[in-house]
């Protein structure tokens, strides 16, 4: 990633990316951005440098792609996905990603050596199936083997009052729960409308791109950062750590061809 003025000096994915420690458990990461913001460019970038850095340990992700705005590249029976997106005239695709219908499927993707499984749906009635596919995610989480979950797009796992769809508060434990188990999180959102407070509390990394609605920012407060000047520009970011609570850095521009 490289900056050009009046953006700050460059800052590497590197120096930004989700960790797994002993001394801190797994990150949790927020990264919200409106539409045309490069949200999802930047998601991809840090869910596939997780499961680079951790492959050696077995690392692996899953992303929950309801809108769905991803490709996959394989089923789970090992035929190409290509006919699943045929009518779709957009869609990032994933290199070596695998889609999956069931938990059972998810198990047996990472069985058969897949790092990165995606979990899709078009319509809102079969968001419970994505979640089910996450709680079997999180319950085969180990301390052991880094796993990252990716929600691409969170706020449409809550109603407007922050309460859970169906009851099932599955995507808010990973960011309670999850951590000492070696399951980092990237929560994925357009706005930080219905995003619950108690999810944002716990969140200890931020990538805050261009938002469509102003008073969103103000909710990133309650992650404990605190106020900073969005970006304005497509593609150009501020981060925030919790272990450096004072500051917010940036804004950064992604360099992507």
């Amino acid at each position: 990633m490289t900056s050009t003025a009046p953006l700050t000096a460059p800052i590497s994915l590197d120096q930004i990316s989700l960790r797994v420690t002993r001394k801190d458990g797994a990150d949790r990461g927020f990264l919200v951005g409106g539409s045309g913001s490069g949200k999802s460019t930047l998601a991809d970038l840090l869910g596939a440098e997780f499961v680079h850095r951790y492959y050696g340990r077995g690392g692996r992700r899953l992303i929950l792609d309801s809108k769905p705005r991803y490709r996959a590249q394989w089923t789970v029976s090992g035929t190409s996905a290509a006919r699943r997106y045929k009518r779709w005239a957009h869609g990032q695709p994933i290199p070596g990603s695998v889609v999956v219908d069931t938990p059972a499927d998810l198990t047996h993707a990472f069985a058969l050596g897949h790092r990165t499984v995606i979990a899709q749906c078009e319509d809102s009635r079969e968001l419970p199936r994505l979640v089910a596919t996450a709680a079997a995610f999180l319950r085969d989480a180990r301390a052991s083997r880094p796993q990252l979950i990716q929600v691409d797009e969170t706020m449409d796992f809550y109603h407007g009052n922050g309460m859970p769809r169906g009851g099932d508060d599955t995507i808010t434990k990973f960011a309670r729960a999850g951590r000492e188990r070696g399951n980092a999180v990237l929560y994925c959102s357009q706005r930080t409308k219905s995003i619950p407070a108690t999810l944002m509390s716990e969140l200890n990394r931020l990538y805050a791109l261009q938002l469509d609605y102003l008073a969103d920012a103000k909710r990133l407060q309650e992650m404990g950062c605190p106020p900073f000047e969005l970006p304005q520009r497509p593609y150009e970011f501020r981060y925030w750590f919790k272990g450096d609570r004072a500051t917010v850095f940036g804004p950064y521009r992604l360099d992507i061809p």
